[in-house]
């Protein structure tokens, strides 16, 4: 401070004024702690699909959910839970979102995705979550299926002797029909890619939103109508 003072003699009270401020600006400047690293997070697929190689996609069956693993890797300082998007309560300090694109058209649409939470964990310095994956055909879709199923039922249920056993199961049709829906897994058909980005809103820690990459690409083919199973013969 000294020989500031030394400095400051002969200037000007505007010039002096500056000069001080730049002195007390790079003092605090100094003392502003290093921003903090950006974690990192890494989305793959566990089981469900046939493995990629050569950089194929995944092979997943339109009959099967596709477990996968969403890792948030944090360099020094422990990280925040990972939640899905609309999990947690409003203003929730963290989220994990999944999107899947088709990719067999040139403006890559965003498609409806269902995910469930199957699992968690921690290890040092790291935590993931677990989540079963589905493209589902529209609800469109899936209700006429599970009509044209039902008439089926009833059909069988006649020749077997047994309409009133099934007209009483069924007398409630909204009730049948969402039975029928938590069982239900057709995912639609083509060719997708599934990003995992998550987000941070809570104080004293890294804040902001990242994306894994490179995405994951699914080829979901054809193996079976949901009810033309054998479970449902």
């Amino acid at each position: 401070m000294t020989t500031f003072l030394r400095r400051a003699k002969g200037m000007t009270p505007v010039w002096l004024a500056w000069a001080a401020a730049l002195a007390i600006t790079a003092g605090v400047s100094a003392q502003v702690p290093p921003s903090p690293v950006v974690p990192a997070l890494a989305c793959e697929v566990l089981s469900g699909g046939d493995a990629s190689s050569g950089g194929q996609p995944v092979r997943v069956s339109n009959l099967k959910r596709v477990l996968m693993r969403a890792t948030l890797v944090a360099p020094e300082t422990s990280v925040d839970g990972l939640r899905l998007a609309g999990a947690g309560r409003d203003g929730s300090p963290a989220t994990l979102d999944v999107t899947v694109r088709r990719t067999t058209t040139a403006a890559r649409p965003r498609v409806e995705a269902k995910t469930f939470v199957t699992g968690h964990g921690f290890e040092p310095g790291r935590q993931y979550v677990d989540l079963s994956l589905e493209v589902p055909v529209d609800r469109a879709a899936r209700r006429a299926q599970i009509q044209r199923y039902l008439d089926r039922l009833g059909q069988s249920s006649a020749r077997a002797g047994k309409s009133d056993e099934f007209k009483r199961l069924t007398q409630d049709r909204e009730t049948a029909f969402a039975a029928f829906e938590r069982m239900y897994v057709e995912n639609v058909v083509g060719d997708f890619e599934v990003t995992c980005s998550y987000s941070a809103r809570g104080s004293g820690v890294w804040n902001g939103t990242i994306e894994s990459s490179p995405p994951i690409k699914l080829h979901v083919f054809f193996e079976s109508a949901f009810f033309d199973q054998p479970a449902f013969r």
